[in-house]
């Protein structure tokens, strides 16, 4: 993903999240994180419920732990505040699980009283939510002034069944719609604005001067209250989330943490690492670890991270992805034999809580080579002679023999040769073309173990020495950028030809017939240009690679982001927050 793109993508949810947590004015779970009974409004520090006649909350038996039960005269009330005097736009969530169907009141903002004329009655509240007779829900306000501001569902509840309710109120649009369990289902328009309700509580369950509904008898969980008019895509999440009995609004259960992972890297160069299975230290029921939020987190210089923070191509290196499982695959570049480069990553539980970031690191091991088999050969059968008679020798005195010295093992042999600039690709060493330098040289025996390592010299030569007899195999790496290995065992002079693999291997070899078996050339030629010379630097005498051309320096025509226009746009997509916010209110101003 480009910066830019992370960056506007960042701040697009920056903006979305930041607008749902301030728009919740108040939230009643029932619940603490553990469990136990409370009041309280999860959406702030004030605003707390307070509980009334035969009113209390069931331990256990909500949609989510606990509920709210409501019988006869009980009900649960919220000192007024200017949080909840919302007169602009509303949204009005809940599970509601009623006892019998019949006309009953559910939430009332702003009842008035008998020295409130105009607001004396629950339909010219502030607002208002009841179930008539059949089960239907019913919306209010002002209803006395204008009895047209009216909105019912299409749908009736159950008895003894939760359902969820959402009622949103959008003033600008003058649009009044019912949501049951996520989906839209009805809609009405109004002229009149609601009115403020000064000083009046909002009650759950009782309707006190209510001329129609009796008491709400049964169970409520999970209200909210926002003072925006929540989107269909944001219904659809509330519900589905709290009828997996998942909070949506952030719950309890800690963030998973995500161990780091290290793994051996065949010398292949593939392999994968399921990094999830120590990560799931604080899965559960109801929050788990979720395999396709893995991300990887690292974007270091001479990479590209995919949009979607599954893909890793590390240029010179390989290619990092992840899976459908949430496994972490490693593929390595054919001329790259060293350790890969370390990555993050993060994951998130099924609760969108985010873990920390952990590391994977890979170590490259060497090859074990497969024995050649010795076959065994078919034993001839041996005839058995006819026994012949044979007479008895006169013993002959038999001279003691000298003792055979047994020879020393010869520790003494030599490896080595060449690693040279293969200008015209062609896979033999050619009269001008220049040695290599620093190109990393390792020396494995037959079980695929390092004996030693060395570097090339200034000229491309490298040695190995005090060597026993034996077989071996040579790995070449560390090559300059731009530069992979030459075509192998190219001519007839094995001298003078490249003798490794697209991998940097040579074919294992015995050594012990000659003392300095100088014959292991490695041509390496380069990926990017091929109008290049090799010629000597001038203060060291080494070489160094030039372009045999006369090029004018590039430069871009695509302008760049400085400091400033990278404050401007951060300042824009905090505008853009503040707008989103404040939509009502400007167009209430401009009308």
């Amino acid at each position: 993903m480009s910066y830019f793109r992370r960056l506007l993508t960042m701040g697009v949810l920056l903006i979305a999240t930041t607008v749902m947590s301030f728009a919740l004015k108040a939230e009643y779970r029932f619940e603490k994180c553990d469990g136990s009974a409370t009041l309280e409004n999860h959406a702030s520090s004030e605003l707390n419920g307070t509980l009334s006649g035969d009113a209390n909350i069931s331990l256990g038996d909500g949609k989510i732990i606990n509920a709210l039960t409501l019988l006869e005269d009980g009900m649960m009330s919220v000192e007024h505040s200017t949080e909840l005097d919302l007169v602009e736009n509303l949204t009005i969530a809940f599970w509601v699980n009623p006892l019998e169907i019949k006309k009953q009141a559910l939430v009332t903002k702003g009842l008035g009283s008998d020295s409130c004329t105009v607001r004396k009655y629950a339909s010219n509240a502030e607002y208002f939510i009841k179930m008539t007779e059949s089960g239907q829900l019913a919306y209010r306000h002002n209803f006395v002034i204008d009895n047209s501001v009216v909105a019912y569902s299409d749908e009736n509840l159950s008895a003894n069944e939760w359902t969820h309710v959402v009622f949103t109120r959008d003033n600008s649009l003058k649009t009044m719609r019912f949501y049951i369990n996520g989906v839209a289902n009805s809609e009405y328009t109004y002229s009149t604005d609601p009115q403020s309700s000064n000083s009046e509580k909002l009650i759950f369950g009782q309707c006190d001067g209510c001329v129609n509904p009796d008491n709400f008898s049964g169970k409520l969980d999970e209200i909210k209250i926002y003072n925006i008019a929540l989107s269909q895509d944001d219904i659809t999440e509330l519900y589905d989330n709290e009828d997996d009995g998942v909070y949506s609004t952030g719950g309890c259960h800690p963030a998973p943490v995500a161990v780091n992972d290290s793994a051996d890297l065949p010398f292949a160069g593939a392999t994968t690492i399921d990094i999830l299975a120590n990560d799931r230290t604080n899965d559960s029921d109801i929050c788990s670890v979720d395999a396709s939020t893995v991300m990887i987190r690292s974007n270091p210089v001479d990479t590209n991270l995919s949009d979607d923070n599954r893909t890793l191509t590390v240029f010179g290196e390989g290619n990092w992805s992840v899976d459908s499982s949430g496994s972490i695959l490693f593929s390595s570049d054919n001329a790259f034999v060293g350790n890969p480069t370390d990555i993050n990553y993060t994951v998130s539980d099924s609760c969108a809580n985010l873990s920390n970031e952990a590391i994977v690191s890979l170590t490259r091991v060497a090859p074990v080579p497969t024995p050649t088999p010795t076959p065994t050969p078919t034993p001839t059968p041996t005839p058995t002679p006819t026994p012949t008679p044979t007479p008895t020798p006169t013993p002959t005195p038999t001279p003691t023999p000298t003792p055979t010295p047994t020879p020393t093992i010869d520790n003494n042999f030599t490896v080595g040769d060449f690693v040279w600039y293969d200008i015209d690709k062609d896979g033999i060493q050619d009269s001008g073309e220049q040695g290599v330098k620093s190109v990393t040289v390792v020396l494995f025996d037959a079980n695929g173990s390092v004996v030693e390592r060395t570097t090339t010299n200034a000229s491309g030569i490298y040695q190995f020495s005090d060597l026993l007899v034996g077989s071996y195999t040579i790995g070449f790496s560390d090559l300059p950028e731009n530069y992979i290995f030459t075509s192998a065992n190219m001519g007839s002079n094995d001298a003078k030809d490249s003798d490794v693999d697209s991998s940097g291997r040579t074919a294992e070899f015995t050594i012990g017939n000659v003392e300095n078996d100088l014959i292991y050339d490695v041509g390496v030629v380069s990926t990017v240009d091929d109008n290049i010379t090799i010629r000597p630097s001038i203060d060291d005498n080494l070489t160094e690679v030039v372009e045999d051309c006369e090029c004018d320096d590039y430069k871009s025509t695509i302008p760049s982001i400085n400091g400033a226009g990278l404050t401007l746009m951060l300042l824009l997509i905090s505008l853009l927050g503040v707008l989103f916010l404040r939509e009502e209110e400007l167009y209430l101003n401009l009308k």
